[in-house]
């Protein structure tokens, strides 16, 4: 940031005016550092007591579709967004398939629960190694295979690996 002193007089700041100048500015810049801290303790702390809370369903839940459907909910509660899907990979069909599902239509999950994704398709939308992807309708990208094709009126698809030991 900048601060900026003005005055219609040339000349007019002395060397006294301008070392207090740069003091108050040393304070400002620490008063705002202070804030931004602030703010981001407050988001992390959010996201710690989202992700307990998330934990905290799906060990309550030990049927894995209720789990993996009360999962999709949460994340459209924690992220405050419209819908949420989960995909497993399947092994015996070498493939990742739709698992559970929360805020689409029934037919529209019909119609996304037919889809099946090959492993390459999935980890090119997850950009190699990434961890978290973030896909913006109508962005121009080598792979037309999203994992939703942001197909039913998205705007923005955020993907996150799921974990199991060192497996995604």
């Amino acid at each position: 940031g900048t601060l900026v002193a003005y005055s219609m007089v040339p000349n007019r700041f002395d060397d006294g005016q301008v070392e207090l100048c740069e003091a108050i500015a040393h304070q400002l810049a620490v008063a705002l550092e202070g804030a931004e801290l602030y703010v981001a303790q407050q988001e992390q702390a959010a996201v710690a007591g989202a992700l307990a809370r998330v934990a905290q369903e799906l060990i309550a839940s030990l049927d894995r579709p209720t789990s993996m459907e009360r999962f999709c909910e949460l994340v459209t509660e924690v992220l405050d967004c419209e819908v949420a899907q989960t995909w497993l990979w399947n092994a015996s069909e070498q493939m990742y398939l739709p698992a559970a599902a929360h805020g689409y239509t029934r037919e529209e999950w019909e119609q996304l629960r037919t889809l099946r994704l090959p492993l390459e398709v999935v980890e090119q939308a997850m950009g190699g190694g990434a961890e978290v992807s973030e896909v913006r309708a109508g962005e121009s990208t080598d792979n037309d295979s999203r994992p939703t094709q942001l197909c039913f009126g998205e705007s923005v698809q955020l993907c996150m690996r799921l974990h199991l030991g060192d497996e995604t």
